[in-house]
């Protein structure tokens, strides 16, 4: 995230800016055509999100996935979706100014892809249109701030994201502040079977004390899992975050305590990381030592009922 630092909104408002449409069409004019990202990049987000949308290496392409990309902004992600065989992709941002610039620039190389000017927290969607919606940044960009609006505007923006891909997946990417993890908690809460696991952070963000989490939302599979327990991935080693992790770890575990204890259980092991694409950078020695990949001795937590 470091690259747009001086684009950021400074002084003690930032999460009335970042809430703003004003704000983030300006931001995307001084950004021109450079991609803003948030938090990791392709190659470390890939494995995990092919294991999320249940996309099998080697599986026929075009995926028939119906994926919405929320507060899309211009990342690339959806892009490399695209390219990856995801090519059914729906993606909404407030800002006229972004969706403009993306559509000229995806339209020709990437023409299923839809682009939409939307408030994410009000949808014109009916409910249960897509088979997952992603999320990259924009939960948080809403609650950067703990506070009432960041609080009702981000839990307007999960009820839509659940309503939109009712019977599928939800996928948030989050540095998962203590109180967006807790309004995260209570909405996927019932119904929902709720897994939590570390990504393996970009080079840009090795010495942030925050590191991004990927929060997964599967419909629970029959009416009797209505609060199932949350299960919690995190990379070992990782020093850098380790107040951040401990503070994931304690809000889960409060929160499978509350939704009735019980003994010990385990997530099926996560499927290795394909190869990354040609074009994506390579992982380097120094990166894989520090952020192991992400099947590799990762502690797993979870509580059942």
């Amino acid at each position: 995230m470091a690259a747009g630092d001086e684009l950021l909104p400074a002084g003690e408002n930032l999460g009335e800016a970042f809430r703003s449409e004003e704000y983030w069409n300006s931001f995307f004019v001084k950004r021109g055509d450079k991609p803003f990202e948030w938090y990791s990049s392709w190659p470390f987000l890939r494995p995990l999100l092919r294991a999320a949308l249940g996309a099998a290496e080697g599986a026929p392409q075009p995926y028939t996935t119906r994926l919405l990309v929320v507060g899309c902004g211009n990342s690339d992600l959806s892009a490399q979706l695209y390219d990856d065989g995801f090519e059914n992709v729906t993606n909404v941002d407030f800002s006229k100014v972004c969706i403009a610039d993306m559509l000229r620039k995806n339209l020709r190389l990437r023409p299923r892809m839809k682009w939409l000017v939307m408030d994410a927290t009000a949808m014109k969607f009916d409910a249960a249109s897509f088979d997952a919606v992603l999320d990259k940044g924009a939960l948080d960009a809403l609650m950067g701030e703990e506070g009432e609006e960041g609080e009702r505007q981000g839990a307007a923006l999960l009820a839509e994201c659940a309503r939109c891909a009712a019977g599928g997946v939800v996928a948030v990417v989050s540095l998962l502040q203590d109180h967006v993890l807790r309004l995260l908690l209570r909405t996927f809460r019932a119904g929902w079977a709720l897994s939590i696991e570390q990504v393996p952070a970009s080079p840009d963000m090795f010495t942030s004390p925050l590191q991004p989490f990927l929060v997964l939302a599967r419909a629970a599979a029959s009416a009797a899992a209505t609060h199932p327990p949350v299960q919690l991935r995190t990379l070992p080693g990782v020093g850098v975050n380790a107040a951040q992790a401990r503070d994931v770890r304690r809000l889960v575990e409060s929160e499978n305590a509350a939704r009735g204890g019980g003994p010990v259980s385990s997530p099926p092991p996560p499927p290795p990381p394909p190869r990354p694409p040609a074009a994506s950078p390579p992982l380097t020695g120094k990166m894989v030592e520090v952020f192991p990949p992400h099947n590799a001795c990762a502690e797993v937590l979870a509580v059942g009922i």
